[in-house]
């Protein structure tokens, strides 16, 4: 096993699958709601949310979250795999805003322009929906052909996107 399968099987993962899992808490509790997540060459992900959600008003009190992202199609005979990570979460600001909305459009099947949507679509006083860009602690990565049955901690320096 060498940095290469790593990295491989690491981006085949998120390639595999247009879904993350997000879980957040607050006094209410955990909660872990699926979403459409996109990212970019830093290893930031982006994903859309309404602002009343439930997760949405948990990142209010408590901006660390836990991500799952795994294909839901594997055979559990020949490898399972996924990505674990811990991150922080943050409503993007408006210098943000383009680079979020073209990473997340760019792996979206929804067009923008259909929509009628831009950038300041989600950085506007009032808006409905926010993109919010979760930044990445600890990078996990899992898979059975090269770990067995655990996982291994991946650092972010290690990860090159293609």
């Amino acid at each position: 096993m060498d940095n290469n399968d790593i990295n491989d099987g690491f981006f085949s993962c998120l390639e595999a699958t247009q879904f993350l899992s997000l879980a957040t808490t607050s006094d209410k509790g955990p909660w872990v709601c699926p979403l459409f997540f996109a990212y970019d060459t830093e290893l930031s992900l982006f994903v859309l949310s309404k602002v009343g959600d439930r997760h949405m008003t948990d990142l209010q009190d408590n901006d660390q979250v836990s991500i799952a992202i795994y294909p839901t199609d594997q055979n559990l005979v020949e490898r399972v795999h996924g990505v674990q990570m811990s991150a922080t979460a943050s409503i993007i600001s408006k210098d943000e805003a383009t680079h979020a909305f073209n990473t997340y459009f760019a792996r979206s099947p929804r067009d923008p322009a259909v929509l009628g949507v831009t950038p300041e679509t989600y950085t506007a006083e009032g808006a409905e929906w926010r993109i919010i860009k979760l930044s990445p602690k600890d990078v996990f990565y899992v898979n059975s052909m090269l770990f067995g049955h655990g996982r291994k901690k991946v650092p972010r320096s290690q990860l090159i996107t293609k």
